[in-house]
């Protein structure tokens, strides 16, 4: 296993995010010379493109850590570079399925499985000439925490949505290649409290790695959404999470 950590918040450096960093661990950094959010974003999806591209070749699991949904881009990229078109499974606490017409606040980092889908902000994808996903080539869960018009959006969409993750692991089950995305906020607060958007409920962490074990061994590519470390004095959100990404390899 190998790991890249983007310790941005959509274009935005974050030290906090920095300071997540273990040994051996990759940290992308954007060292061009824009501010503007769609050249940030790209520059730093292109670079976890390339490093999970070069992981997969060598056939070490890439790991892409950073601080929104919006680096699941780069991930699928990398892994479309080396030929791969997997299933992508988002377990989450959100649907990340909203457009600017459905948001009420407006907020792009809720955007992001949207855009992957191609319904919102073409451009994204357009610069890292990436194809949208095939709706019915995504599985979600658990998105306990929905948007009215998102929820609707969802629910007319082809995007697979199984209500328990017995059910999730019969649809995982139909798939030969997964790419797991990870948002930290689906594992229960009681588990990882340490959370910007903090959802009540959602299966507990010893759940979720049992879920991990029955899969682990058609995944191809994981991405995680950063937890809140300024909120984790503890590390017991950190450890929760690490302890997902390990039993991923």
């Amino acid at each position: 296993m190998q790991v890249i950590l983007t310790p941005y918040f959509l274009e935005k450096y974050k030290s906090d995010y920095h300071s997540v960093k273990k040994d051996g661990w990759v940290e992308n950094i954007y060292n061009g010379s824009s501010q503007e959010f769609n050249e940030i974003i790209t520059a730093l999806n292109r670079q976890i493109a390339e490093f999970i591209q070069m992981n997969v070749d060598k056939n070490i699991l890439p790991v892409s850590i950073g601080g929104d949904c919006h680096k699941t881009f780069g991930v699928l990229k990398g892994l479309n570079n080396s030929g791969i078109n997997p299933t992508l499974l988002w377990l989450d606490a959100h649907g990340d399925f909203n457009t600017h017409k459905t948001s009420p606040s407006g907020f792009v980092g809720g955007m992001s499985l949207a855009i992957l889908a191609g319904h919102e902000e073409p451009e994204l994808l357009r610069k890292l000439d990436l194809n949208p996903i095939p709706e019915e080539k995504v599985i979600i869960f658990d998105r306990r925490n929905l948007d009215p018009e998102e929820a609707f959006q969802l629910k007319s969409s082809r995007v697979r949505q199984p209500s328990n993750l017995e059910n999730l692991i019969e649809e995982c089950k139909k798939e030969t290649v997964i790419y797991l995305h990870i948002d930290a906020d689906i594992i229960n607060p009681i588990d990882a409290p340490a959370m910007l958007y903090q959802a009540k409920g959602g299966p507990r962490l010893s759940d979720l790695k049992k879920f991990i074990k029955e899969i682990k061994e058609k995944i191809a590519a994981v991405s995680v959404t950063l937890w809140e470390p300024s909120l984790d004095s503890n590390k017991q959100t950190e450890n929760a999470v690490l302890e997902l990404i390990q039993l991923c390899d």
